[in-house]
């Protein structure tokens, strides 16, 4: 009988000890679940929120080409302009500066399509990382000829303004070119580096720069 209790008792104690492990193995996979359920779901958070950004970001860059694409159409035909006038007033024999105005500006040069981007869809405007550069261009543009700044100083810094990062990312590979040939056409830097030194003012004559 005596061996009879003690083989219960330790027969009681095995079937505990075997419970108390399969509860200790439940708790364990209880928080290994609930662990891969909280990973799980940060997991998704985050793969939610990255593509959002990514759509964001990629609806920022197509917005910023197609204002760009536009702006670019526009500059073009501007800077035709430029290079007509340019090449004019440094030439061997260029009219007056009054009569140079008349004829290549008798109405101000405007840079409409930002003009129209500006007042109907800022918002995307602002997302340009030129948008000020680009805005004081717009603004210097029409005032050719209007200022204490000589005319011919106030075009060729235009141009050197296009030419620079990031304002030059409103232009495409062709028209980069074209502005630095109407940069480096001759007596070009020499008069922009003279104006420079004497407040925008060529103290020489213009007409046979040195």
């Amino acid at each position: 009988m005596a061996i009879q209790r003690i083989d219960s008792v330790l027969s009681r104690d095995g079937r505990e000890a075997v419970a108390g492990r399969l509860r200790q193995n439940v708790g364990v996979r209880y928080k290994l679940m609930q662990w891969v359920t909280i990973v799980a779901a940060a997991l998704a958070f985050l793969g939610g929120a990255m593509l959002e950004w990514w759509k964001g970001w990629i609806g920022v860059l197509s917005s910023n080409r197609a204002i760009r694409r536009s702006i670019a159409v526009e500059l073009s035909q501007i800077l035709v302009t430029l290079n007509f006038y340019v090449t004019e007033a440094l030439g061997p024999d260029p009219l007056s500066d009054y009569a140079l105005l008349a004829k290549y500006f008798p109405k101000p040069l405007r840079l409409r399509s930002f003009s129209y981007f500006w007042f109907r869809e800022r918002g995307k405007v602002l997302r340009l990382p030129e948008w000020r550069l680009l805005y004081d261009w717009a603004d210097s543009l029409p005032r050719i000829g209007t200022t204490d700044k000589a005319p011919l100083f106030q075009v060729l810094m235009l141009c050197q303004a296009l030419a620079m990062p990031p304002l030059n990312q409103c232009l495409n590979r062709e028209l980069r070119g074209f502005v630095n040939r109407i940069l480096n056409l001759p007596g070009a830097q020499t008069y922009r580096l003279n104006c420079l030194q004497h407040g925008g003012q060529f103290l020489e004559d213009h007409r046979s720069p040195r």
